[in-house]
Formats: C-alpha cells, sequence, structure tokens
C-alpha cells in the first residue's frame, strides 16, 4: 500500500461548455500556462458600469486537497472583473511555495477557476483564499480551503465507522441498507443488508456485528466470488439478542471475536461478556462466557492473547470499565475502556468525557487502574475519547480543539517504561474543508498496527465521510 499518492485532477472539470458560455454572452480566449507563478486567463470583459467596491469570497469547492497535487478550485463569491488573480495565504500570509497558483480564469462576477498546486510539505491547516482585482482592491475568504492527508474510502461511505482490519477494510452502519464493509480487495463498499457492522478481523475477510433483530453476527468473505455470507454467531442456553464487536487472530491461526450476549434476568435482557472462537472455518459451539465484573458487562474489544476491555453496569446502575486479563480475571477501570492493544498491556478510553490511557504494571493492573488524562488538541476546551491503541503505542481518537470542536486526534505513548508515558503533544487529523459550517468534525476510531500505519475514521459534512489517514 503507497505511502504516498499524487492525485492529478484534470481541469477540463472545470471548465463550462461553449454553450453555456455563450449564453451567457461570454467569449474565451485560451492563453498558455507559462512558468510564472500565476497566468491569468481572461474570458470576461471588464464591467462598464460603476467601478465595484472589491471582490468578496465565500466558498471553494472542492474546499480541500492533499499534498502534491494539482487541481482546479471553483472559488465563489462576488465582484470578480477580468484579470483577476486568486492566491492561497497561511494566516493571512500568501505562501506560493507551498500552494501554488498557475492560473486562474473568471468565468463569471461570482466564479472564477483556479488552478493549483499543493506541494509535498505544505502545511496540513486552513488556507485563506484572496482574491485581487486589477487596480489592487483584494478580498480574502478566511480559512475557505483546507489541505489534508484524509482519503475518501469506498466512494464517500456514510454513516458510522466501527472498526477497520490491517488492509484498512472498513466496518459500519447507517448508510446503504444499515450495515456495510468497505472492501479494500475491490476498493468498493458492499450492503451486508440490515443490522449493525461493529468489528473486522486483520486480514478483511470477517466482518461482525448484529442483524436487524439484534442478534450476533458474522459476515465472511469468499474469497473467489468477492461476496458477503452472513451466519448467527452460536449462543448459550438463556441467550437471546447479542453483538459482535470486535476481532483478533491467536497465534494458532484461531480467530477470536468479543462481544456480548443478552440474557434474560428478572425479565430484563442483560448483557453478558463473550468470546466466539472459530478455527478451520468453522464456530466453536458455544462462545466462551468471560467473567462478570457486575450485574451485565460488554467487551468491546479483545486481543490476540483472548484480553479484553470493554465496561460493566453493577446492580446499583454505576457504570465502571473492564480489562480482562482471560476469561476468569478482571480489574476494574475507572472509566469506559474501548481499546486494548495487542499485548495487552496499554487499554484507552474516556473517564467523564475525558481520553484517557490505563497501564498494565507487570503482570497485574493493581494500582493502575485510575486512568491518565490525555490532553485535549486546545487547551482551551477539554473532552473527546480515545478510541484504539496499537502495538507502536499510537492512541487515535477526538478531542475538543479550537471553537469547541470535535477533532480527530493521535496522540503517542513511549513503550520504552515502565510506566508508558505521553510522548510530545497530540496531533490533529484533517478534514474535508468544512471549517466554519457547523458540521466539521472529524473521528478516529481505528489504527493498524502493521507499518505503514493507518487511522480510519470519519468526517461529519452532514451525512458522515469515511476515510483514512496515513499516519507518520
Amino acid at each position: 500500500m503507497p505511502h504516498h499518492m499524487r492525485i492529478l485532477l484534470p481541469a477540463s472539470r472545470a471548465r463550462r461548455t461553449a454553450g453555456a458560455l455563450m449564453a451567457a454572452g461570454l467569449s474565451a480566449l485560451s492563453v498558455a500556462c507559462s512558468d510564472a507563478p500565476t497566468n491569468v486567463r481572461l474570458v470576461d470583459r471588464p464591467s462598464l458600469g460603476k467601478t465595484p467596491a472589491g471582490p468578496a469570497v465565500t466558498s471553494a469547492s472542492p474546499a480541500y486537497a492533499r499534498r502534491d497535487t494539482t487541481l482546479d478550485v471553483h472559488v465563489f463569491g462576488s465582484g470578480f472583473t477580468a484579470g483577476a488573480a486568486a492566491e492561497w495565504a497561511l494566516a493571512g500570509v500568501p505562501n506560493a511555495a507551498k500552494v501554488r497558483t498557475n492560473s486562474t480564469t473568471v468565468v463569471s462576477a461570482s466564479e472564477l477557476v483556479a488552478n493549483i498546486t499543493v506541494s509535498a510539505d505544505a502545511d496540513l491547516a486552513y488556507w485563506d483564499i484572496a482574491v485581487t482585482l486589477i487596480g489592487g482592491k483584494k478580498g480574502v475568504g478566511t480559512e475557505k480551503f483546507e489541505v489534508t492527508t484524509a482519503q475518501v474510502l469506498g466512494g464517500g461511505i456514510g454513516g458510522y465507522v466501527m472498526g477497520a482490519s490491517e488492509q484498512v477494510s472498513a466496518v459500519g452502519y447507517g448508510d446503504l441498507s444499515g450495515a456495510w464493509v468497505y472492501d479494500n480487495i475491490s476498493g468498493a463498499a458492499v450492503d451486508l443488508g440490515a443490522g449493525q457492522a461493529w468489528g473486522i478481523d486483520p486480514t478483511g475477510t470477517v466482518a461482525l456485528g448484529r442483524d436487524g433483530g439484534f442478534v450476533a453476527v458474522a459476515w465472511t468473505r469468499d474469497m473467489s466470488s468477492g461476496q458477503w455470507t452472513r451466519q448467527t454467531l452460536p449462543g448459550f442456553s438463556g441467550s437471546g439478542g447479542g453483538n459482535a464487536t470486535s476481532a483478533a487472530i491467536a497465534s494458532d491461526g484461531t480467530l477470536l471475536a468479543g462481544g456480548w450476549l443478552a440474557v434474560t434476568v428478572a425479565r430484563n435482557q442483560v448483557n453478558r461478556p463473550v468470546v466466539w472462537r472459530r478455527a478451520n472455518g468453522a464456530w466453536e459451539q458455544q462462545p466462551i462466557q468471560y467473567a462478570l465484573p457486575g450485574a451485565a458487562a460488554s467487551i468491546y474489544d479483545v486481543n490476540e492473547a483472548g484480553q479484553a476491555a470493554g465496561r460493566t453496569t453493577s446492580a446499583g446502575g454505576t457504570v465502571q470499565g473492564v480489562v480482562w486479563n482471560n476469561a476468569t480475571t478482571y480489574a476494574l477501570l475507572d472509566g469506559i475502556a474501548y481499546a486494548i492493544n495487542p499485548a495487552g498491556t496499554v487499554v484507552v478510553g474516556e473517564r467523564a468525557g475525558t481520553p484517557v490511557y490505563w497501564y498494565r504494571n507487570g503482570m497485574t493492573w493493581a494500582g493502575n487502574v485510575v486512568g491518565t488524562p490525555l490532553p485535549s488538541l486546545s487547551s482551551s476546551c477539554a473532552g473527546g475519547r480515545a478510541q484504539d491503541v496499537n502495538s507502536a503505542g499510537i492512541i487515535v481518537g477526538y478531542s475538543c480543539s479550537t471553537g469547541g470542536k470535535n477533532q480527530g486526534t493521535v496522540w503517542r505513548l513511549d513503550l520504552s517504561g515502565p510506566p508508558p508515558t505521553l510522548a510530545g503533544a497530540p496531533s490533529r487529523l484533517s478534514g474535508l474543508g468544512q471549517v466554519g459550517s457547523g458540521s466539521d468534525n472529524t473521528i478516529a476510531v481505528a489504527i493498524t498496527s502493521v507499518q505503514p500505519y493507518f487511522a480510519v475514521g470519519y468526517v461529519a459534512t452532514g451525512n458522515n465521510v469515511t476515510v483514512r489517514w496515513p499516519i507518520p
């Protein structure tokens, strides 16, 4: 899987047809591009009316681009006249070395097309778009364009991403018919039918979740046909609905799937933590029941050793995190645990809306059941969640950023300890240029353990868009 990609978007996509130009009373002059930083193409005639007050920039399409890319960007606003030139600026300072305008074509008073090149080392940030008229009048659209590392998966499949494989196949729900998988082998989004997909095995061939009747199921990919087939997961006496949330492959090749099954207690259904085992293509007849710390418990993540992380609820309604060293022993944590690393030494989650991590000292969690807080991207606000951790100590999730938005976040632990410690400041996972729209949150839910590392999650753009981010 290439770590860096170069994408060239055709300039023809941004041009209008000759018929549309004639209908608007415009004529086009073709001017060849030169090596100059900006080559202005004039397709409008200057207005003979009153001198315009000056241009204004309101939006751009697309509103984002990845590094090492050349593309056409439609810039919208008002007051554009022949000879107008667009340029990109960071915090008000133009930087053609990072984002260079190759040409500017004025389409109308409200639209122009800028062909730009984003360098391989351009700042991952929101950039201003400035439009300057002949004569010097200038309008600036502040932070209307984002340089990002986000890569859209499955044609922009929506809903909620819940997990990812080492090959960056992803699963989730809330789009298509309900459950879906982004199949990295075919490069397409696959409709799994009613229900929710919560997990996928490291090879990307077995997805896990629940069907439309809240029954725990697995979907298996046929490697020859590419078809995904659903199978109900085994229960035990007295169990009803359930959910499979995560998967790992043990050292002997057995597939382990963590989750829960529901049983009826005093006319109420409560969850029991379980791990299913699949060997030689077949599921064992009954799942392994894990120790129950309270009145109910659920496994959210399981690793290759069968260690698990999740949550429990006491008879009085108190919710705590749980880490299981095996099926019979566990420790209670002071927050909800969402993931455990392959070595079983680090668990991540949240406590009272704050991202935290817990670590194991030697063979026991004793003395380390109080989570260590992870900092937010912004010092002016707090909140978030740590959602996954890999073998290298890279944690992903989201935290509070400028403006109080949830922003995908990467934290790194130094595992040379003990104890593990935070290495440097958190870093931001960029989005798809939605700043200021009210829908510019990014959420990371999974991180691969095999280099090159990728985080997988979604960008909230009205209907969530599934993305991945390369993690250096």
